[in-house]
């Protein structure tokens, strides 16, 4: 901006100087130097309150602020725009990255593992109603307080694509609802596994017996872990031996 300033406020004195040697000095090649400084500087006066002179210099000054202004804003709009372009492709690599491997994990099988107390004793009719009733109760959780758009995790959520338990139920069921029967020696391992699972956010739970038949009433009997990821359930039940 300052070059355009200077240009702008410098053009009338030199136009001055040019109709300055077209006159005076050519009528004064014989006078002394004093007498054509003060002609000059007479002339420079009047310039100075001539207002067509003074009315070209401030045009002069406005144009070089506007075109100085618009350069300086048009080239700061394009690296703004540069950094912009920058950060949508980056964001857009990292969302088609995040589908993928959702894309993947949804791809994984999925299962629902059934943990029976065998300390109770229960018989093996006791023991398969007790499964069918943590089947059930799971499944029913899962549908009354998951919703199809919502993580129970929110890092799992990414955009407008999540994972979480009810699109492994949908999963779980499609694939034929595939289960594993497993066994634990007592209550605190029992509801150690429900922890784990709460901590990991997979969906659980544990059945308590009305106390009708074989047990006491109240009695933690099995817990369900899933339906979820093969692998998410198995990092929990991985160790259990088989009912």
């Amino acid at each position: 901006m300052l070059p355009l300033f200077s240009i702008s406020c410098v053009t009338p004195l030199s136009q001055l100087v040019k109709k300055k040697k077209g006159s005076t000095y050519n009528s004064s090649k014989v006078g002394n130097s004093s007498r054509m400084t003060d002609s000059i500087t007479q002339q420079m006066t009047g310039a100075s309150t001539n207002p067509s002179y003074f009315i070209s210099s401030l045009l002069s000054f406005a144009t070089g602020v506007v075109v100085s202004w618009w350069y300086l804003r048009s080239q700061h709009g394009s690296a703004g725009a540069a950094r912009r372009g920058i950060q949508s492709v980056k964001s857009t690599s990292e969302m088609v990255a995040k589908r993928a491997s959702i894309a993947l994990r949804q791809e994984e099988e999925t299962q629902l593992a059934l943990v029976v107390r065998k300390d109770l004793k229960m018989g093996t009719g006791k023991i398969a109603a007790q499964c069918a009733h943590a089947a059930v109760a799971v499944v029913e959780d899962i549908q009354t307080n998951y919703s199809s758009s919502t993580s129970s995790n929110p890092e799992e959520q990414q955009g407008d694509v999540t994972e979480g338990p009810s699109q492994w139920l949908a999963s779980w069921l499609k694939s034929g609802s595939p289960k594993v029967a497993l066994q634990v020696d007592s209550e605190d391992a029992l509801v150690g596994l429900a922890k784990e699972a709460k901590a990991r956010s997979i969906p659980f739970y544990v059945i308590r017996d009305a106390g009708r038949t074989q047990i006491a009433a109240g009695s933690k009997t099995v817990v369900a872990i899933g339906p979820a990821p093969k692998s998410r359930v198995q990092v929990i039940t991985g160790k259990l031996k088989l009912l």
